[in-house]
This record gives structure tokens, C-alpha cells and sequence, in this order.
């Protein structure tokens, strides 16, 4: 491998790199995004219901919730994909050769698993427990 093809490598690894810190920016408006969201959401329903609870609240939260939580997945399904990518360029750079390494199935499977229950997700988690428990204590007459 030439200074050339060295050089057109790590240009790409500039690129792929840029692309990463686009999509870690993007997770993180999504979670304000959701967080935003929910907050307008929430008092309009509650208005709409004529100021009282109901079971749309708990249902339009459980909604943003999963729709943000699979979208901040997909995020992170693209940063972690790029990032490989870009140690399979370094590789070739420090090998001095060209060795694509093939994923296995069950590799993609854990990869996809991972993309969506993250340390970067529990803010999902912790949203969901406390929907769930607050639907659960309408449910039960504890909140009206």
C-alpha cells in the first residue's frame, strides 16, 4: 500500500469520524427531544380530558417513550457501524494489507440487541418504570 492509498484512508476515517460525532449529537437532541415532547404532551391531554386523568396520558407517554427509544437506537446502530469501520481502516493501514473480516449472523443479531438496551438508552428504562408505575396507581384508584 502506497503513501496514496494511506492517505485516501485516513481521509475516509476523517469522514467516518465526522459522521459519528453527527449521529452522537443527534442521540442526544433525541432525548431532549423526548423529554420536550412529553412535557408539552402530557398537560395538553390532561386539558383535553377535561383536567382530569385518563388512560390516553399513560398511552401517548408509553408512545414517545418507544418511538424515541427505537429512533435513539438506530442512532447508535449507525455509530457503532461506523466506528467499526473505521478500525477496519486503521487495520488496513497498519497491516499494510486489505483483510475485510466478515460478521457472523449471531454477531449482527448482539449488535442489533445492543444498539437498543445501552447504557446510552436508560433514560428509555427509567421513563418506561416510571409511566408504568404511575399507570398502575391510576389503575388502582391511588392517583385520580
Amino acid at each position: 500500500m502506497d503513501d496514496l492509498e494511506k492517505e485516501i484512508l485516513f481521509k475516509k476515517i476523517d469522514q467516518l469520524h465526522n459522521a459519528t460525532l453527527n449521529f452522537s449529537k443527534a442521540s442526544i437532541q433525541m432525548k431532549q427531544m423526548m423529554i420536550t415532547l412529553a412535557a408539552i404532551v402530557a398537560p395538553v391531554v390532561v386539558k383535553l380530558s377535561k383536567d382530569k386523568l385518563n388512560s390516553a396520558l399513560f398511552i401517548s407517554l408509553y408512545t414517545i417513550i418507544v418511538i424515541f427509544h427505537f429512533l435513539d437506537g438506530f442512532t447508535y446502530y449507525y455509530q457503532r457501524k461506523l466506528r467499526d469501520l473505521m478500525e477496519y481502516h486503521f487495520k488496513l493501514i497498519k497491516d499494510n494489507t486489505i483483510n475485510p473480516e466478515i460478521k457472523t449472523k449471531w454477531q449482527k443479531v448482539k449488535f442489533l440487541f445492543k444498539s437498543c438496551y445501552n447504557s446510552s438508552t436508560l433514560i428509555y428504562l427509567f421513563f418506561l418504570i416510571a409511566n408504568t408505575i404511575a399507570f398502575i396507581l391510576y389503575l388502582n384508584g391511588i392517583i385520580k
